[in-house]
């Protein structure tokens, strides 16, 4: 854990660093762009993507380091995370197909995927594609980090003088 302590600096930088690249210069314009009409910039939306996934994903290549030795810790916290984010993508997709209806014109609800898939990538308060990725990777590292067999030979008790000349 002391170790890691160190790395929070980095954190810090990685994250300032996220958040400043909505000050890139260009137009990039609103690219994301339907019959629903236009999305944010994309440098702020690139920003705050992110900058969500730095504050979940530098914790998910942490946490093995600190619990390593407990896989089943870490394959909880993965799932829990995994199953917000999962659960958080349904929740859009559900709202947008009972809602999107009634606030977008007839056209545009012939558009429901790409509907739900805008939706996603312009939701900004909630960083489920980020936790979920996050989750998943928890999980993988604790299927990974899996004690390895012992070789049968090594559970053998060392012979005694007695038994070898015996």
């Amino acid at each position: 854990m002391s170790r890691t302590i160190y790395l929070l600096p980095l954190w810090g930088l990685a994250l300032w660093g996220a958040l400043a690249l909505r000050d890139l210069p260009g137009d990039w314009g609103h690219a994301l762009c339907g019959p629903w009409g236009c999305g944010p910039p994309l440098q702020a939306l690139l920003s705050i993507h992110a900058a969500w996934a730095v504050l979940l994903w530098a914790p998910a290549f942490v946490l093995p380091r600190m619990y390593g030795s407990r896989p089943a810790r870490m394959r909880r916290i993965g799932t829990i995370l995994a199953a917000a984010g999962v659960g958080g993508l349904i929740a859009i997709a559900i709202r947008e197909s009972l809602f999107a209806g009634s606030s977008v014109s007839e056209s545009a609800a012939n558009y429901l995927l790409q509907r739900i898939l805008f939706v996603i990538a312009t939701s900004i308060d909630a960083p489920v594609v980020q936790a979920t990725i996050a989750g998943l990777a928890l999980r993988w590292g604790a299927s990974s980090r899996r004690r390895a067999p012992v070789h049968p030979s090594a559970e053998l008790p060392l012979a005694d003088a007695r038994d070898v000349a015996g």
